[in-house]
């Protein structure tokens, strides 16, 4: 998908769009180059999240969870005040994503079934 994404955006923004615009284009071909590196970062976030959900470990899931969306909507709101405009609003979810996924595979590494005789 990031391939497809990062490299053919304009065509999957097509798909969607029945007249689009420059302006409708350069944003979702912008959007698109800004997250789609971070797919594989939010995919492992995703698998050890369903793995600290499946052992029981919800106060961890939460922790990361919460971690990302707190930081990508402080994030956004900050970056969106510099000169990244709306740009900013997308930096802030690959920040959020990395750190989560941090947070969720530390967890992951440190797991209860470690602790278990």
């Amino acid at each position: 998908m990031f391939l497809l994404y990062f490299f053919g955006g304009s065509i999957v923004l097509k798909l969607f769009m029945d007249n689009p615009t420059e302006l409708a284009m350069h944003t979702g071909i912008t959007y698109l180059k800004i997250l789609s590196p971070f797919y594989f970062v939010v995919s492992a976030k995703l698998v050890s999240d369903g793995i600290l959900r499946g052992a029981g470990m919800m106060k961890q899931f939460m922790i990361g969870t919460f971690t990302d969306l707190l930081l990508r909507v402080l994030l956004a709101f900050c970056f969106s005040k510099t000169a990244l405009g709306a740009t900013g609003i997308w930096c802030a979810w690959p920040v959020g994503w990395c750190v989560a996924s941090i947070l969720s595979i530390m967890f992951y590494h440190n797991g209860v079934w470690k602790h278990t005789k």
